[in-house]
This record gives C-alpha cells, structure tokens and sequence, in this order.
C-alpha cells in the first residue's frame, strides 16, 4: 500500500503511546527486605529449582492424605526427578544440607525465600502460587530456641507482633513433641522444629537439623 501511495507522500510523525516506569511491586520489595533481614541475622540464601520428584513427599514421611502431596505434575518433565511442582521447600533445603554436610560443612545456617505451587482447583490455571521462607540450622551451637529467636527477630524487623506459637502435635516430618506452629490471626504462618530422625535418616543427614518454613504471602497481607 505504501508503494501505491506513494511513501513520499506520508508524512512522518511522532510514535505516541501511553509508558509506565519500571518499578518493583510492593510484594517483590517486601521479600528482598526479608532477604536483608534474614542475611544480617547470619543466614546463607540458597536457591533451588521448584520442580522436584515425587518420592521427595516420601522422604519427608508425609501422610499418604497430605495436602502437600496433591502437587502439580508438569507434562514433559526432564525426569522423574524433576515430573511435580513443589509445594513445600523443605525438601529442597535438606538436600542442600546433605551435600554440604558431605563437603565438610557442619556449622550451617541456611535459608531460602522460593515459590512453591499448590492446587487451587481441578485445572493447572487454577494453581496457587505462594510464596515461603524456610530457615535451617545445623551444627551443636544451635538448637530450637536460636531458631525460633532469630524468626522474632524477623518478625520484629517487619513490624509483626500479633502471634503465637503453639505446639503441634501431628506433623510427621518433625521430632514428635518438638515443633510448633505460629498462628497469626488464627492462621498458620509458619511452622517450626527439629526434624524427625526418620526424615533425617531419609536424606542421608547425620547431624540434628532445626528447620522452620513461613508463608511469606500471609506475612505480606499481615497488618503492621
């Protein structure tokens, strides 16, 4: 059309269209304030993939009826290893813990802020994405109490103090009579603990592990 018209003949112009600045969200701000809060509390970030193998609910001896069970199944995944969606990164965590432990290091504070996918519905579009934190310490001068003093602190740090811990009672991947969960407004934020030595036993850990696993979402909605 322009070489019937005549391009000579059109007359430039300006482009014109409506620009927006590019910023972070609000969200994506408040996780890299988690980040520096919980790295000035003398955790290392780790990052690992959000795809996973089934048999990982396994090691974590969850109940055959766990809701952490019903994960999202990708099409045509690399392998076994890699065939679900995560819906929880403690798995993720301990196996970071095996290789370092095997690498001779046995004084660990680790933590991971990541996306893990829970079902919604009946369709993949209905997926839930949420965000969680989960926190591990290994070695003998750490035990529940540091844990559970460095996530206050965190709390602290994000203007949250509407909380409470309390002891729970069914949760197979830890110690039996040693975790606890964090409620904030009658909703569980977290949970809390020294692993089981079953689950231990199951990624090849021979040291104690004190692990806690928040949702980072529900901290975001939280008034403060």
């Amino acid at each position: 059309m322009g070489r019937l018209y005549g391009f000579h003949n059109i007359k430039p112009k300006g482009l014109e269209g409506p620009l927006t600045q590019g910023k972070k969200s609000d969200l994506r701000n408040f996780m890299d304030k988690i980040r520096d809060e919980v790295y000035g509390l003398g955790f290392s970030e780790v990052v690992s993939y959000s795809f996973i193998s089934p048999k990982q609910y396994d090691k974590l001896n969850l109940s055959q009826d766990s809701k952490l069970r019903d994960s999202l199944k990708i099409l045509n995944p690399l392998g076994e290893d890699f065939s679900v969606m995560r819906t929880t990164l403690m798995g993720n965590m301990l196996d970071i813990i095996r290789r370092n432990i095997n690498n001779k290091q046995n004084n660990l504070r680790l933590s991971e802020l990541g996306n893990s996918f829970v079902k919604a519905g009946d369709e993949p579009s209905q997926t839930k994405e949420d965000k969680l934190l989960v926190m591990a310490l290994v070695g003998g001068e750490y035990d529940y109490y540091y844990l559970k003093d460095s996530f206050e602190k965190l709390l602290a740090k994000l203007g949250i103090e509407d909380y409470k811990f309390q002891t729970e009672e069914n949760n197979p991947s830890f110690h039996p009579g040693r975790p606890a969960n964090v409620l904030m407004n009658d909703e569980k934020l977290a949970v809390i603990g020294e692993v089981h030595p079953l689950v231990l036993d199951n990624f090849d850990i021979s040291k104690r592990v004190y692990l806690l696993e928040a949702n980072v979402c529900l901290l975001y909605t939280s008034p403060s």
